[in-house]
């Protein structure tokens, strides 16, 4: 409900003087921040009807030419691709891109010392577990007279899964000692000591 204000208005007179009436009159002005917010709103629908008239999906795009992307042979025949490289090459770079000599441990100073120290614990790594491969093919196959401890399934089941496991590690170890012993990264050989 509007409540009631009152305003002093000025009226001239009939003797030429100007005289001073109290007028009540309604307070209809509304709070403007009610006419902003109702214009941002009805701003944002106007922009997701437009957004949505003008965006197709790639979605939309495959079905409405019944675009199959299974039967894509190269990237080249894949719809709107030409706008995604166009789109690509305008992008700035954030970083400036890596140079091929990054791949190379003497273009890094302050990290070789610590790549030497993994190539060495590699190499002793990998020579401990062939040592303790040896051990458990020992306990395996011959192990004073008792073949496999206790001379039971469990034992021998035991002795062949440490052989095993051995071994892997083995590789695992030697794969890494390539990588940091070598001159370059060797992404072969990372790739090869992560399975």
């Amino acid at each position: 409900m509007a409540m009631p204000r009152v305003a002093h208005v000025q009226v001239p007179s009939d003797e030429g003087e100007e005289m001073l009436l109290e007028v009540e009159t309604l307070n209809t002005v509304k709070p403007r921040h009610w006419y902003f917010a109702g214009a941002g709103l009805a701003l944002l629908v106007v922009l997701g009807v437009a957004a949505k008239v003008v965006y197709r999906s790639p979605e939309t795009l495959l079905q409405s030419k019944n675009f199959d992307i299974n039967t894509v042979q190269e990237w080249e025949q894949i719809p709107g691709i030409d706008q995604v490289v166009e789109h690509a090459k305008t992008l700035e770079l954030k970083q400036p891109l890596r140079n091929l000599n990054d791949l190379f441990y003497e273009s890094q100073p302050e990290e070789l010392p610590w790549i030497r120290t993994e190539c060495v614990i590699d190499v002793v790594q990998g020579a401990a577990y062939l040592g303790q491969a040896v051990v458990f093919l020992y306990k395996a196959i011959k192990y004073d007279g008792i073949r496999c401890p206790d001379n039971s399934p469990a034992g021998c089941a035991a002795s062949i899964a440490g052989f095993i496991t051995s071994v892997t590690w083995i590789a695992s170890y030697l794969s890494f000692a390539a990588n940091a012993c070598g001159a370059a990264v060797n992404s072969g050989a990372l790739c090869a000591g992560d399975w």
